[in-house]
């Protein structure tokens, strides 16, 4: 069986082009397509091999673009340094992908303020919280959180390596008094903060869950931002957008109750 890790997910992908790569053969065999439509057939085949075999959707659009977009970059004749260049780019913006599951998401102004109303809902009379965001991104939460007056101490961990740079700078050009980790979320512990903010993807929520479980303490809570812990209803949902999956989700801990 294929492991469900970043091992896994880099086999399976590569069984995904192998099936749109045959398809294509098969098609140029018979006659039935030439030139980019093949391409487009390997692609298409890809991508669905993707889902059948249960990767992530962002994982089924790379399988997807993959084989045009490499029939494209042939076309052009491009110097052996431009390829070299954009997969050193995708690794510096990327780079934490295949391990974390978590592709690189920015909340958005809404979601930062509708956190920020929240806060003395969820703590009232505290205007000293430890609060951590899980994949800072570039920072946008941390500031807003660290100017809301209820924050005393923020921290922000990001494991891609371009993000993390430019959000050390606009933090450090905003005097941002909090801390500022190059690091990973999984290797962080939670123990100490009173709020953990995540913008994830479903396939880290079951993990994040059983982390926060074993490390946050009494009356901490764990708040998503769209993703759902499956099996597991929120204690709170905040609407931020007009569509049903545009709401902080929020959990008080402990939650003992077995998720489904």
């Amino acid at each position: 069986m294929i492991r469900s890790g970043s091992a896994g997910l880099l086999a399976r992908a590569g069984l995904a082009q192998l099936a749109g790569a045959f398809a294509a053969v098969v098609c140029h065999a018979v006659g039935l397509a030439t030139g980019a439509v093949l391409l487009g057939i390997a692609g298409a085949i890809a991508g669905l091999c993707a889902l059948i075999l249960r990767m992530p959707w962002w994982w089924g659009g790379i399988c997807l673009l993959f084989p045009p977009a490499l029939g494209m970059a042939a076309g052009l004749d491009l110097p052996a340094s431009v390829p070299a260049l954009l997969l050193a780019a995708s690794l510096l913006l990327f780079g934490g992908v295949m391990a974390s599951r978590v592709p690189l998401w920015l909340s958005g102004r809404r979601a930062r303020a509708a956190l920020g109303k929240e806060l003395p809902t969820l703590f009232p009379g505290r205007r000293d919280l430890d609060v951590v965001d899980l994949g800072g991104g570039l920072g946008g939460l941390l500031l807003a959180l660290s100017r809301s007056g209820h924050c005393a101490r923020c921290t922000g961990i990001e494991w891609a390596p371009l993000p993390f740079a430019l959000g050390w700078l606009r933090l450090r050009l905003h005097r941002f008094p909090g801390r500022w980790r190059f690091a990973s979320f999984w290797n962080h512990p939670l123990g100490q903060h009173d709020l953990v903010y995540a913008f994830l993807s479903p396939a880290a929520m079951p993990r994040l869950c059983d982390k926060a479980r074993a490390e946050m303490r009494p009356g901490s809570w764990l708040v998503s931002y769209r993703f759902e812990i499956p099996g597991l209803p929120p204690d709170r949902r905040v609407a931020v957008g007009a569509s049903a999956d545009d709401a902080l989700l929020m959990w008080r801990m402990p939650r003992t109750d077995a998720r489904r």
